[in-house]
């Protein structure tokens, strides 16, 4: 009866285990835990610094929406000398606007540049104005419309805009009513509208006019009065 026993207990132990005494497995399991502290160790000091820069940023913010200007700047600065876009982004925005500290454009532009070059597409457009406007930096229309190509690839609507003014007056780019329409530039939409109601230089599209009619609208209802007018008289609505 005991050796059945024995034998019946043998074989719910591993065979690769069979050759370890008791204090050799012990040391194995004391291995494996220590191995395993050390390792989530590792994990929290990689972890850590990232979830308090991130926690640093949002009381950063919320002090910036309190008007507790100097309480954001210290916060957002020590993000942003750690690399943070975002952060840079906000200390560039409180030298431009001179919130919590003297206002000094060269500074912000310093902080916007980082920023911009990491990415953050709310950046990449506001440098594409310091260029545009030629005041704090140089102007250089082709770096402009290249900030704002950037940032509306990242579906930054305002970039998106900033870029479409600059396809309607050809500044920086060559000009083109077509990239500017499909930037969402109203002006250059009622624009490609009258040319296809007149036929000018191209044969009339009254189907096409209507469409970009009808998309600039949305932004200036008043200005596409006439558009909507004349093409009532071309497709006999009404």
């Amino acid at each position: 009866m005991n050796a059945g026993r024995q034998v019946a207990y043998g074989l719910l132990v591993p065979s690769h285990l069979e050759t370890y005494s008791t204090a050799m497995l012990l040391a194995l399991t004391k291995g494996k835990i220590i191995a395993a502290i050390v390792f989530s160790f590792f994990l929290l000091c990689v972890a850590l610094p990232g979830v308090a820069q991130n926690l640093d940023l949002e009381m950063a913010k919320k002090s910036y929406a309190d008007n507790a200007y100097n309480c954001a700047l210290m916060a957002f600065r020590i993000s942003a000398k750690a690399g943070m876009k975002e952060a840079q982004y906000w200390l560039g925005l409180l030298h431009d606007r001179g919130h919590g500290v003297g206002r000094d454009s060269i500074i912000a532009l310093q902080w916007f540049k980082k920023s911009a070059e990491q990415g953050h597409a709310e950046t990449q457009r506001g440098l594409g104005v310091y260029l545009e406007e030629g005041v704090v930096i140089d102007q250089d229309l082709a770096a402009a419309a290249n900030w704002y190509s950037r940032a509306a690839e990242q579906k930054n609507a305002k970039g998106l805009r900033n870029l479409a003014q600059l396809y309607v007056w050809g500044r920086g780019v060559d000009r083109d009513f077509g990239q500017a329409a499909e930037s969402g530039n109203a002006d250059a939409q009622l624009m490609l509208s009258r040319i296809d109601i007149l036929g000018a230089g191209v044969k009339q599209d009254p189907a096409k006019a209507l469409f970009w009619a009808l998309l600039g609208a949305m932004q200036k209802p008043d200005l596409a009065e006439w558009h909507f007018d004349k093409l009532r008289e071309q497709l006999k609505i009404g």
